[in-house]
C-alpha cells in the first residue's frame, strides 16, 4: 500500500467517525412535541403571535372554532365581502 492510499484510508475513517460527533453537537435542547404544531414551542415569538391572533376568548388555548372564525373574518376582509 503506498502512501496516497494509506492518507485517503486515514481521513476516510476519520471523516466516518465525525459526523456523529458533529450530528450529536447540533442537538442542544429537547426534541420538539409530537403532532400537528410540531415545532411551535420552540418558537416563542410564533407561539406568542398565534395566541394574541387566534385566541378570542384569551383563555390560552386556540379551539377550532376560534381558528375558523378568525380565518373566516380575514377571508372575508380579502374578498370584500364576496
Amino acid at each position: 500500500m503506498n502512501i496516497n492510499h494509506m492518507t485517503a484510508l486515514l481521513l476516510g475513517v476519520a471523516a466516518v467517525l465525525a459526523v456523529p460527533c458533529v450530528a450529536l453537537a447540533q442537538v442542544d435542547g429537547p426534541l420538539p412535541p409530537d403532532g400537528p404544531m410540531q415545532g411551535l414551542m420552540h418558537r416563542g415569538r410564533m407561539t406568542d403571535r398565534l395566541l394574541v391572533e387566534f385566541d378570542v376568548n384569551h383563555d390560552g388555548k386556540v379551539t377550532h372554532a376560534e381558528l375558523n372564525n378568525v380565518l373566516g373574518s380575514r377571508f372575508a376582509g380579502a374578498t370584500h365581502g364576496a
